[in-house]
Parts: structure tokens; C-alpha cells; sequence
């Protein structure tokens, strides 16, 4: 039995089933293929048997030469079949990789798969199906089930081996040859992530709950709170902040990293994801009050009484854990949380040298989530609009990667015009004053009131600290983990770092053939890092 698992918020449930028809056919047709080439090969077999026993004059005459032209027949047969076969093999490669590795980083975009358009692999995989079909005259019917189980989420990269998590939908497909012999094809399930209820290792997770821990205004800034089973006593608590370039994402969208809640979980520890406030109209001054409110929401009453009974944090064992534009809030609260955390883990962050030329050089030709070239008429909607504290990150089939609210026009114009420091820090012109700079006077020509927003200035005050970035990442550049990792050494504090060889942004292979050797190393020593000053 083949299975395929992807992991989808439950919203996207509708629009990924069409995807994994298109699949489904495919694999569908390449079993039939298989069975089919069979019977091809076991008729030629026997003709060839029954050529052998025949005279040369037998072969001459009529029977023996429909014998031969019978063989030839099946001959081209196998020959088209195994041309098709091989080009749905590819294909099936392309489609099955794209369904169960998609970059959760967008790195491949608006299904580019290989240089290839992926609608346009799905309409050849149709048209080589129905050839194949034509081939083999074949009557496939498909049904159709659906029902509640139990299997490995394989869909995130960091998936334990053999955690298992709640599924809610799974869709057989049949292929029915006659009437008293039916075939288990292959098995599709579609995870769907819901907060609450996750299953490990078949243990039911007690909760999740959702809290607000900040009001600013109107506006509500929230949590989600994960409670590992059977939970007691006075435990660790491992705080994680989102990506989405400080302009977007969500404490629980897309790209939520399944891998580390379960891990969390199953060391039983109690698991934060938080919300902030997103750049324009917010600034970092913003994101700076958030962590600290935060903070202070971990110590309240409101907190204490969402635990379970007989159920503590023990703030004296926190980890802070921040994924991209998540690092730079993570490093914010190894700065700003009481007591501080005991460890800081920071996976293709932001936050590491905020003054390096990336941010401030122009680069018309960057692209972030598929923007590029934007212009700064199309961002002044952002700045007269509302405070925003979530812009989830979604999975559209034919699109990729997408954020509705189209917010990930402020990372790409802050990159391509070289001013995305004025969009972070709220002050006009900033990036014109420092481009002309060295990199080493940019520091010192900061004005007072600035300098709490870059946490490279304050690396003093970090905790021990893991670093993890792709040697060949575009969207945060390896130099930011770099850059910290040299500071730290330089203060004789305790760091560590793992960059993975040929891979960009999300540990996704520069080639674009899925995870990038040495991207589920890298998870597991992030675990270990936690584990270690946890413990």
C-alpha cells in the first residue's frame, strides 16, 4: 500500500482534495499500467513459447505467420507502453513530490516545479493517462471512503518517527478489474491540524487553549496555549514565535512547525505560540512592547488559571524558539523576558544584523511569497489601514504559497527599494542615511531611541544560543546567524550553529528537490539543543 500524508489547515480541506484527485489519477493509472505491461509480457511469453515448438514450414504458413504478427503486435505494444510508462513515472515524481514536500517557505512558488509549470505536469499526466488507457482498454471505477483514523503526519519535515497524529479525513480509491476482484490502489489522507486534538502516540493531548494577552486599543493580541498530557507539577515551557517576514503570518497557519510542538508535548512540556502586532501600521516599537507584554501575561493570574490543576511553569526552565522573522521576536524576548530563558533557538532568523546591505541596498528583482517589483503606491493601503496581529500564510492548490491580504508586498518593497528599515523603525528616510555608511559606523549612527529595536546591540543578555540557517538562503541571509554566532564566540558565550549545505530559505533544496540533505539533522539537533537546557 502507497500512502501519501499532508498536513493542511482544516480550512484548505475542499481546495486540496482536487489535488489529490489529479494524484490519484496518476497512481491510479500506474498501477493499472503495471497490470496491464503484466498481461502484455505473459501473452508474449506464451507466443513465443508456442514459435518455438513450431516447424520452420508451420512458421511459413498462415498460422505460423499470424503467430509472428501477433508477437510483433504485442511487441510495439510493450514498447508504447513502456515509453508512457516511463513519462508517467516522471511525472508522478513531479506531482507526488510537490503534493507531500511543498516548501512550506514558498522557495518553489506558484507550483515551478523543476522549471516546469505544475498545471501544466497535471494536464500532461492527464493526456498520457488517457493514452495509456486507449493502450490497455481498461474500465477503472473509483470509490470513494471516508472515516477517522490514526497514521503517521509524514506531511511536516520534522515529523518524529512514529508519533502519531489525529486525521480526519481519508479517501480510498479502488480500482475495480471485475466484478469478484477488487485492488486496494493506494490510500490518500488528508491531515487536517486542529489545535484541539492532537494524538500522541496515541495518548490524547489534554487542550489547547486560546488567550488573549495583550489590548492595545481595540485591538487584541492572542495566544494559543498547548497542555501536554496528564500534565503535573512544575514544568518547562518552550515559547515560539511565527515567521512571515514581521509583516504577516499567524500563530497558526501553514507553516506552523508541527515537529516541535509534538516533540514539546511529548517531553512534557507546555507550548506558547504568540501573535504580535505586524509591521505597518505597526512598527518594531510595537513588536518590542508585544514581547514584554507577553512576559508579563505568562506571570499573571489569567495565565496561572488556564493550567492545569496541580500544573506550573516553571519560568527558571523557558525556551524561546523562532522561525525567520520569528528569530527576531525570539531574540527580543531573550533580551526582555523575567526571569531570562535558558535557551534561545533561532531557525533562518531575522534579528542577527538587521544593518547589513541586504536591508538597505535596492533590489528591484527580490521576490518574497511571489511579489516583486513593488511600488510604493501599492503599499500606502497598508499604513492608513488597521492595526493587524494576524495574516495567516495559506496553501491555495494552483497559487502555492499565499497570503490573501496580499501583506507580503511590504517585505518585497521594503527589499526592492532598499528601505525596508524605514517600513521596521516607523522613520522616513532612515535607510537613505545609512546606505552610505561602512558597515561598522551603521551601529554608532543610530539614534538612542532606536537601538532597543535591533537586538544584535544586546547579544550580551542572550542565553545559551542554537543557530540554523541555509548556506544558500536569499530571504534571510546566512550572515544573520553568522553575524550572532561571531559575537557571541567574541563574548565567550555559548552558541552553537548548524548551516545546511545547499539550501535556501525553509531548509528547502537549492534544486528545489524538497528538504535539503542535512534539513532533518538540523531538526533533530534543535530538539536536543532544548532538551539539553530543559532537562
Amino acid at each position: 500500500r502507497r500512502e501519501v500524508y499532508l498536513l493542511i489547515p482544516a480550512q484548505m480541506e475542499d481546495n486540496i482534495r482536487g489535488l489529490f484527485c489529479e494524484l490519484k489519477e496518476v497512481e491510479i493509472k500506474m498501477a493499472q499500467s503495471d497490470v496491464k505491461r503484466g498481461r502484455i509480457s505473459t501473452k508474449k511469453r506464451i507466443i513465443e513459447e508456442k514459435l518455438q515448438w513450431k516447424t520452420v514450414e508451420e512458421e511459413e504458413g498462415r498460422e505460423g505467420g499470424d503467430v509472428k504478427r501477433k508477437l510483433e503486435e504485442l511487441e510495439e505494444r510493450e514498447r508504447e507502453q513502456e515509453r508512457c510508462r516511463g513519462e508517467l513515472r516522471e511525472l508522478h515524481l513531479d506531482v507526488h513530490t510537490v503534493v507531500n514536500c511543498y516548501n512550506a517557505t514558498g522557495s518553489i512558488g506558484k507550483y515551478k516545479w523543476k522549471g516546469k509549470d505544475f498545471r501544466g505536469t497535471l494536464d500532461k499526466c492527464m493526456s498520457i493517462c488517457t493514452e495509456i488507457n486507449q493502450l490497455e482498454k481498461a474500465n477503472i471505477k473509483r470509490r470513494w471512503s471516508s472515516g477517522r483514523i490514526s497514521a503517521c503526519h509524514a506531511g511536516d519535515p520534522g515529523s518524529i518517527p512514529g508519533r502519531r497524529t489525529q486525521l480526519h479525513t481519508r479517501i480510498c480509491f479502488r480500482n475495480v478489474k471485475s466484478a469478484d476482484e477488487t485492488t486496494r490502489i493506494s490510500t490518500s489522507n488528508l491531515t487536517i491540524y486542529n489545535t484541539a486534538q492532537v494524538n500522541l502516540n496515541n495518548t490524547s493531548m489534554t487542550s489547547s487553549r486560546a488567550l488573549i494577552y495583550s489590548t492595545v486599543g481595540d485591538v487584541e493580541i492572542g495566544l494559543d496555549l498547548f497542555i501536554p498530557t496528564d500534565v503535573k507539577g512544575n514544568r518547562p515551557l518552550v515559547v515560539f514565535y511565527h515567521g512571515g517576514g514581521l509583516v504577516c503570518g499567524s500563530k497558526k497557519d501553514f507553516i506552523f512547525p508541527q515537529w516541535l510542538l509534538d516533540r514539546s508535548l511529548s517531553r512534557g512540556y507546555f507550548f506558547v505560540t504568540a501573535d504580535h502586532r505586524l509591521l505597518a501600521p505597526a512598527t518594531a516599537h510595537d513588536i518590542v512592547e508585544d514581547v514584554k507584554s507577553l512576559s508579563h501575561f505568562l506571570h499573571s493570574e489569567a495565565f496561572s488559571a488556564a493550567l492545569p490543576a496541580g500544573s506550573s511553569v516553571d519560568f527558571n526552565r523557558v525556551a524561546v524558539f523562532g522561525v525567520s522573522a520569528g528569530a527576531y521576536c525570539a531574540r527580543l524576548a531573550a533580551i526582555h523576558f523575567e526571569p531570562k530563558p535558558v535557551a534561545l533557538v533561532s531557525l533562518y532568523g531575522m534579528g542577527g544584523d538587521q544593518l547589513h546591505d541586504h536591508w538597505l541596498t535596492p533590489n528591484p528583482e527580490f521576490e518574497f511569497l511571489g511579489e516583486k517589483n513593488v511600488g510604493h503606491e501599492e503599499l500606502i493601503r497598508f499604513f492608513e489601514g488597521p492595526t493587524v496581529t494576524s495574516s495567516p500564510v495559506e496553501f491555495i492548490p494552483g497559487q502555492g504559497l499565499v497570503v490573501k491580504d496580499g501583506r507580503t508586498k511590504l517585505f518585497a518593497g521594503g527589499i526592492n527599494h532598499g528601505d525596508f528599515l524605514d517600513l521596521f523603525t516607523g522613520v522616513k528616510g532612515l535607510s537613505d542615511q545609512l546606505r552610505p555608511l561602512p558597515r561598522q559606523q551603521r551601529d554608532d549612527h543610530l539614534p538612542s531611541h532606536l537601538r532597543p529595536l535591533f537586538p544584535h546591540l544586546y547579544v550580551d543578555a542572550f542565553p545559551p544560543t542554537f543557530l540554523v540557517h541555509g548556506d544558500e538562503d536569499l530571504i534571510v541571509l546566512p550572515a544573520e546567524s553568522e553575524h550572532t554566532e561571531a559575537q557571541l564566540k567574541k563574548l565567550g558565550r555559548p552558541v552553537e550553529s548548524f548551516y545546511v549545505k545547499d539550501a535556501v530559505h525553509g531548509l528547502m533544496a537549492f534544486n528545489g528537490a524538497g528538504l535539503a540533505a542535512g534539513a532533518e539533522e538540523a531538526f533533530e539537533k534543535m530538539n536536543s539543543f532544548i532538551a539539553k537546557y530543559l532537562k
